[in-house]
């Protein structure tokens, strides 16, 4: 359906309910006019029909003589009216789209040397002149997000015992990071075996088992860009130490 042949459908329709000649209202008011003339005939005669013929006949036409310019009317006004409508149609559906969560396969996932080289750009870190400590700075940031939650991060699980990990990749757990740390030693360099190979590391002393690890790491990039804006003067205070 077109654009005016809607303005058309919606003004007629508006028309006909203001003008009394939808179907069944058409239907009652000629049933009434019908009603209303034999009762003039019955009352005064065939001389009393004919002097009240002409007002009769007016009152019928009187819906079908309005239509055209009541027509003309709802048609000017339709089309404001379905503008707003597509307005307010558009803004729920944005709004749906808003309030509906990306899933984790459609977001944008870096990997762990990709995020550090992005936050330490977006923080004016001198990463050229001394890359270990710029990637130590970032990483002990990245590791509290992470435990805040405030950072996604996604790995495959790496169980004791395990030569590689063959699981999907999972989101890390944010009770992962209170042991846990990223190899960011491993990540400074652009080796992709290398960076796909490297898991997180526990921090402290073992007591035995370390639990699960997590490999071939990967960030999520919109969370970075929101973590670390270029405005920011210094890097948030991390409150775990970094693994020796």
């Amino acid at each position: 359906m077109g654009y005016w042949e809607s303005v058309h459908l919606r003004a007629w329709r508006e028309t006909t309910r203001a003008v009394g000649l939808e179907r069944e209202r058409l239907g009652v008011f000629l049933a009434i006019q019908l009603v209303v003339a034999g009762a003039i005939y019955l009352a005064l005669g065939e001389a009393g029909l004919e002097k009240a013929a002409v007002s009769r006949l007016a009152a019928a036409a009187a819906p079908f003589l309005a239509f055209p310019i009541v027509y003309a009317w709802k048609f000017a006004a339709a089309v404001p009216a379905l503008a707003a409508e597509s307005a307010a149609v558009i803004a729920e559906l944005r709004g749906r789209l808003d309030r509906t969560p990306v899933p984790p396969s459609r977001d944008l996932w870096i990997d762990p040397h990709q995020a550090w080289r992005l936050a330490a750009a977006r923080r004016g870190l001198a990463v050229e002149d001394d890359a270990a400590t710029a990637a130590a700075t970032v990483f002990a940031d990245l590791r509290q997000y992470a435990s805040d939650g405030e950072l996604a991060v996604r790995g495959r699980p790496l169980w004791p015992g395990d030569a590689v990990a063959v699981s999907p990749r999972k989101p890390v757990p944010t009770t992962h990071w209170d042991r846990h740390d990223f190899d960011g030693s491993a990540y400074v360099g652009t080796d992709a075996a290398t960076i796909r190979a490297a898991s997180t590391i526990l921090c402290g002393p073992s007591s035995g088992d370390n639990g699960v690890r997590y490999c071939d790491l990967v960030l999520r990039r919109t969370d970075i860009e929101r973590l670390f804006p270029p405005s920011a003067a210094t890097a948030k205070e991390s409150t775990f130490e970094r693994c020796p």
